[in-house]
């Protein structure tokens, strides 16, 4: 009989928790049935104190470093290397990714930076660095995300002749906010646009916002406003959890109000710079 078979290997390498999913090849079912198989590769893969040592399975090596105060675990396959530092509290605070293609070419394609806040586990900060790209992660002191800024990297002439350097420009920002009781209460995007792909120019700024306005009772969704640079788009207000209207804004002061009962539009009533105009049942 032939059968895939994923084997999770959990594992205690100075304090820390690894958690391993190796996929097999298809292979003739032994004569050792599937949990003693599975115990068999756990005790290769620890020494006699139940720590971490050099595995190697299926084409993919674990290798686990220990540099004074920080841990390095060293996963490699034929084509890519990762490299995970994890500080004194077990912390993930660097992790790169190599590409390598020979013995002798290999560049790193992805580096990752965390911060925390003091020695709790919750993220400060993330920024992820690559060939083209930086992105930075900021968060409250509740753990929750409230900025996400992205930038790309794009090849320009130097001040010297047959100079190349990468300019770095904006492409997009999301913000969020919390109540006092962590729900979104607002969200917001700006993308940035250039014109004719001239990145050392001020870029236009293109937004998007949406409130979110709680009810008491929390079966109820919250209702919604959505605006598009600084312009009301839509607003949606709840009844129920399948009672609402819905108000569509469209330019020269043309708006659709639709009503929906168990979430089933049954009515549009159209208007014209506030007066009513016609209506429609469904």
């Amino acid at each position: 009989m032939f059968r895939k078979k994923i084997v999770s290997l959990f594992i205690s390498f100075f304090s820390l928790s690894f958690v391993f999913a190796v996929e097999s090849e298809p292979v003739e079912k032994a004569d050792l049935n599937e949990d003693e198989a599975v115990i068999e590769k756990i005790s290769e893969a620890v020494d006699s104190k139940n720590l971490l040592r050099n595995l190697s399975l299926d084409g993919e090596i674990f290798i686990p470093e220990t540099r004074d105060s920080e841990t390095v675990l060293i996963h490699s396959t034929e084509k890519e290397t990762s490299r995970t530092f994890y500080d004194s509290l077990n912390r993930v605070v660097r992790k790169e990714i190599w590409k390598i293609t020979s013995a002798k070419d290999s560049k790193r394609i992805r580096i990752e930076y965390y911060e925390y806040n003091g020695n709790s586990n919750l993220l400060k900060g993330k920024t992820i660095i690559t060939e083209d790209s930086e992105e930075n992660f900021i968060y409250s002191n509740a753990g929750f995300l409230i900025l996400n800024e992205l930038f790309n990297f794009v090849e320009t002439s130097g001040s010297e002749k047959n100079e190349k350097e990468k300019l770095q420009y904006a492409v997009s920002k999301k913000a969020w906010k919390y109540d006092s009781e962590n729900r979104v209460v607002s969200e917001t995007q700006v993308n940035y646009v250039y014109k004719n792909n001239d990145y050392k120019k001020a870029a236009e700024k293109k937004s998007s916002r949406k409130k979110y306005f709680y009810h008491e009772d929390s079966e109820i969704p919250p209702d919604t406003e959505t605006y598009e640079n600084g312009i009301i788009q839509k607003r949606v207000l709840y009844e129920t959890a399948g009672d609402y209207t819905a108000e569509i804004f469209f330019d020269h002061g043309y708006v659709v109000k639709s009503y929906y009962e168990n979430n089933q539009r049954k009515k549009d009533e159209f208007f014209q710079d506030g007066s009513f105009v016609r209506s429609k049942e469904y």
